[in-house]
């Protein structure tokens, strides 16, 4: 883990909120970490754009333990 939070935070415009939820991702699955690992090493000039993008890919993206309600996500 600390591999990766060391190459999140030396990308270009990174910042603390996308380190954390990045590093949270990754504990959820071992999995997870070893895909971004492999991304980030593959792509040494990403963004953390491309990073979050890379995620929201992923197959097991939208298995989240909290339902998202669409009161926080859309002006209804």
């Amino acid at each position: 883990m600390n591999t990766l939070i060391s190459k999140l935070n030396s990308l270009p415009n990174s910042y603390f909120e996308f380190v954390d939820s990045v590093a949270d991702y990754a504990e959820e699955k071992e999995e997870h970490l070893n895909i971004l690992l492999d991304f980030l090493n593959a792509n040494p000039s990403v963004t953390p754009s491309d990073v979050i993008k890379f995620i929201s890919l992923q197959p097991d993206f939208s298995d989240s333990d909290a339902p998202v309600n669409d009161h926080d996500v859309l002006a209804v």
